[in-house]
């Protein structure tokens, strides 16, 4: 069996992480839909990477302490959450039926840069 290894300076999903005006992106779409977003809405405070906890730690029946399940967004503008991807991942779309259950007041959209261009 053949084990590959992706070069380090390559990320899983094969985007280029990327600095615009000392902010740290994953991805090339990323960091242009904030340009985006910064021109939109000049007035309005954009949150990086806000962290949702979906659910706390705990103790099992064991006594042994299960790690808490978080997601952290792209962006945040008011109520409304923001994730930039080029595709869905299995442990995203899990993440996302969590967060619509405990965040029911905050509307999430996901999509690419043009797909969310058009809903904001």
């Amino acid at each position: 069996m053949i084990k590959w290894k992706l070069p380090k300076s390559t990320t899983k999903y094969k985007n280029k992480k990327v600095i615009v005006d000392d902010v740290k992106f994953d991805s090339k779409m990323e960091a242009n839909f904030h340009n985006y977003l910064k021109m939109k809405f000049r007035d309005c405070e954009i949150v990086l990477q806000p962290k949702f906890v979906l659910q706390p730690t705990f103790k099992n029946n064991k006594n042994e302490t299960v790690r808490s399940i978080s997601y952290k967004a792209d962006f945040q503008i008011g109520d409304i959450v923001i994730d930039v991807k080029g595709f869905e991942t299995k442990d995203f779309i899990i993440k996302k039926k969590l967060f619509m259950y405990k965040y029911p007041e905050l509307k999430l959209l996901v999509g690419t840069y043009r797909e969310l261009m058009a809903l904001i």
